[in-house]
């Protein structure tokens, strides 16, 4: 038994780096792994590959700047897995525009 069994992870910036790691690493533990982007055909590709593996998991859309994204990504989370028990919020938001004209 993981150290995370039965606990259900929304990770926010799934489709790649750090954030598809974490999700492979959690469903490890035992956990039900949300991935999480807006790229949602890599993590849906990362999702299939935890499955394949043994774990749950699922890709779905989300865009971390849309507070209607968040409730859709926690309503379609719950309702698959019961609950929601962690959050890792990895995605980061960038912009091209200087700090300075922000």
């Amino acid at each position: 038994m993981g150290r995370l069994e039965n606990k259900v992870a929304i990770i926010s910036g799934a489709a790649k780096g750090q954030g598809a790691f974490e999700a492979a690493l959690f469903a490890k533990e035992g956990a039900k792994v949300v991935l999480a982007d807006i790229d949602i055909e890599s993590c849906e590709s990362n999702a299939r590959n935890i499955v394949e593996s043994g774990g749950e998991a699922v890709g779905i859309y989300l865009d971390v700047t849309s507070p209607t994204s968040w409730k859709d990504c926690i309503k379609t989370t719950i309702e698959k897995y019961q609950g929601l028990t962690a959050l890792v919020n990895n995605a980061g938001i960038y912009s091209r525009v200087p700090i300075e004209d922000a």
